[in-house]
């Protein structure tokens, strides 16, 4: 079996008969594809705070965007605690990277410490 984005779809016709084969709940295939997909990657969680008017992007980048308590204080007016769900670390700082200025990771410092380093990488890039 296979899935193909709907997008790539460049022609499609309704034929008179039915097709054959036995019967497939496609619904159930989809869950079970996606399923085998999630398993390959090592989920990621980021508590940060957030800019409020990022939490829309925020959302759409991310596995999942929820509200959390606060631990600390905010870096200033406006910020919101969040805690961030991503499918790897990779995912998680090519997304971070993409809010900026605008999220201030709290935990893990793992994380941090690679987002620091892409950060360095690209100031290096264009310095030199």
């Amino acid at each position: 079996m296979r899935f193909f984005k709907a997008v790539r779809i460049e022609h499609a016709a309704l034929l008179a008969e039915p097709c054959s084969g036995p019967d497939l709940d496609v619904a159930q295939a989809w869950r079970d594809h996606r399923g085998r997909f999630l398993d390959q990657f090592t989920p990621v969680s980021v508590d940060a705070w957030l800019r409020a008017e990022r939490w829309d992007d925020a959302r759409e980048w991310s596995i999942c965007t929820s509200p959390m308590d606060a631990s600390g204080s905010p870096p200033g007016e406006g910020w919101r605690p969040v805690r961030l769900e991503f499918m790897d670390d990779l995912h998680a700082v090519t997304v971070l990277l993409r809010l900026g200025s605008d999220v201030r990771i709290e935990a893990p410092d793992d994380i941090k410490a690679k987002l620091l380093d892409q950060i360095d990488q690209v100031a290096t890039l264009y310095r030199s």
